[in-house]
């Protein structure tokens, strides 16, 4: 038996091989796009390779949808998610993609948090301020976006709570062999902290 944490960007691909947990990335982007929106932010800009793994595909949609209820659309040359090497996982190809921005939007919507503290650190280095200029959000509330400077607004996966539901999927799936396989979504949690805040909003759930 095999059970998959996440999968291809058409998670049907592999479902006939396994088993899949995945972490909700829909919602919780949609809402943190949602919460920028209301600051009054329109030019929001996404980060992130949606041909990678079906939760960035997610996020990308969530991000995408809160535009769109919303009345807006995505400004195209804000919008990184074409296919590159490393995945935006090295600095260098993020430091590539925000030069051949035409300018600097009013927020990034990153799809992970080491996207996120690539771009804070460059834009650092740029000498725009965060998020007093450019709003930064993350996603997997990885143990650094705590402490990263400013703290960073992201989504609460929690890893051994998906270790946990990752073994218990693949007990189950050996007592149970001929049932049918299954696609799990885990629920995720938005936690709000410094580096999303451009307007004085008061934050009500940082960890």
């Amino acid at each position: 038996p095999v059970v998959f944490l996440d999968g291809p960007s058409n998670v049907y691909d592999i479902s006939a091989l396994g088993d899949v947990v995945l972490f909700e990335g829909y919602n919780s982007t949609k809402t943190i796009t949602e919460h920028l929106l209301q600051q009054g932010l329109t030019k929001i800009g996404f980060i992130g390779d949606t041909s990678y793994c079906k939760t960035i595909a997610d996020r990308y949609a969530g991000y995408l949808d809160a535009l769109r209820i919303n009345g807006k659309q995505p400004e195209e040359p804000l919008v990184i998610t074409k296919h590159v090497e490393n995945r935006y996982y090295q600095g260098e190809e993020i430091v590539a993609a925000i030069e051949e921005l035409p300018y600097i939007p009013e927020a990034f919507v990153c799809a992970n948090d080491d996207i996120a503290t690539d771009v804070i650190l460059h834009l650092k280095k740029k000498g725009i301020a965060v998020p007093q200029d450019v709003a930064v959000t993350g996603f997997d509330d990885k143990d650094e976006s705590a402490i990263l400077s400013p703290t960073l607004t992201t989504v609460h996966i929690g890893n051994q709570r998906m270790g946990r539901r990752l073994v218990q999927a693949l007990m189950w799936r050996i007592d149970n062999m001929d049932l049918p396989k299954e696609i799990v979504t885990i629920n995720t949690e938005v936690v709000f902290r410094e580096s999303s805040v451009k307007n004085g909003i008061e934050l009500t759930n940082e960890r």
